[in-house]
């Protein structure tokens, strides 16, 4: 008779990963099977026992028994830029570590204008939920989930009011947030590049820039909003029409992401225009890219990978049936570098002055 192998791993049992973690058998197959209530430090030890022993569940027994796959669709948006994007990366990051401690695998892709009936078929056979990580407010794809019955949740909201399942950062608050502080710069005429207003995030933070202007008594110039792709070219343009016509209105500018405040600096240097010198600026996401411009630019700070976190937890807490907080709005904080200058008079006052708030 052939002897095993003493090359061959043995396959560790649940009992030893629950002896390994000091749990129940069963609590290590509501860790493995996404089910039941397990506190997260809980979780962890289990997750960290099945890693040191090498166990792996039988996922494809249990998609047989279940009628379930274990696995998610995360579906980018389709311009060459996703992949490199900082935004995006990170958001991939957080899902697939949350997917990944509990067993869902993920499967990326995109749709161009909804789904496609060969595209849907391999959805339903193939996936168990969906997340979308950019919807348009009246996205066509999500009407096709809907219709076909596939759990889904979003990164961001849709025009649909009652699609509530979704995680964002309040983009409102934080443009608010970076008005205020130009205000206490000294700058009253600040000009704003949008990103694409099919978008909801675009919208949220068009509000909170008009809203701060109210507030502050500042008049609201719809020649200073200028709209482009989320992209550091479709800042550069953006930017680029803007000072075609309202070159010398503005003091300031913020972007709707880093990339197209990064776009926004290039077109100012073909202007001969440096920035903060001549033009502040401030963008959105707090991206790595942020931190080693010339000069070092001001932002606001959102943590992508909590989102990604976050909205893969609501998906999978959907998919087990479990109760889940939806929706999900994480605040955002700014973070001031080099990008902006303070116009110096009069009208600052001591308690507003730039110069007591802290640099990051």
């Amino acid at each position: 008779m052939t002897k095993p192998s003493k090359d061959r791993k043995r396959i560790p049992t649940v009992r030893e990963v629950a002896a390994q973690a000091n749990v129940s058998p069963t609590t290590v197959s509501y860790v493995a099977n996404g089910r039941g209530r397990v506190s997260e430090a809980t979780r962890q030890r289990v997750v960290d026992a099945m890693k040191a022993l090498g166990y792996a569940p039988n996922y494809h027994a249990r998609a047989l028994v279940q009628r379930q796959t274990q696995v998610i669709a995360v579906v980018i948006p389709r311009h060459a830029d996703a992949f490199t994007d900082p935004y995006f990366t990170q958001l991939l990051r957080g899902i697939a570590s949350q997917a990944e401690a509990v067993g869902y695998l993920l499967m990326i892709g995109n749709w161009p204008n909804g789904l496609n009936k060969d595209a849907e078929h391999r959805l339903l056979g193939h996936v168990d939920g969906v997340i979308v990580t950019e919807a348009t407010l009246n996205e066509p794809g999500i009407r096709q989930l809907q219709e076909a019955h596939l759990p889904f949740v979003l990164v961001g909201g849709v025009q649909d009011p009652t699609i509530r399942d979704y995680v964002t950062t309040d983009g409102s608050d934080g443009m608010y947030q970076a008005v205020q502080y130009l205000y206490r710069c000294g700058h009253q005429a600040i000009a704003f590049l949008a990103s694409p207003m099919r978008y909801k995030y675009s919208v949220w933070r068009l509000e909170g820039y008009r809203k701060a202007l109210v507030d502050l008594g500042l008049s609201y110039n719809a020649q200073l909003i200028v709209e482009g792709d989320a992209t550091e070219q479709g800042g550069f343009h953006a930017t680029l029409e803007l000072l075609a016509h309202a070159e010398g209105m503005f003091s300031a500018i913020i972007a709707s992401t880093d990339l197209m405040a990064i776009g926004a600096m290039r077109a100012l240097q073909r202007k001969h225009l440096s920035v903060p010198e001549h033009i502040s600026l401030v963008g959105f996401d707090d991206s790595t890219p942020a931190q080693y411009t010339q000069p070092r630019l001001s932002t606001l700070r959102q943590d992508i990978v909590a989102v990604g976190k976050g909205v893969a937890n609501m998906l999978i807490q959907k998919l087990t049936g479990r109760p889940y907080q939806s929706p999900i709005i994480l605040p955002v904080r700014l973070i001031i570098r080099d990008s902006v200058r303070v116009i110096p008079p009069k009208l600052i006052s001591t308690a507003d002055d730039p110069k007591n708030l802290s640099k990051n």
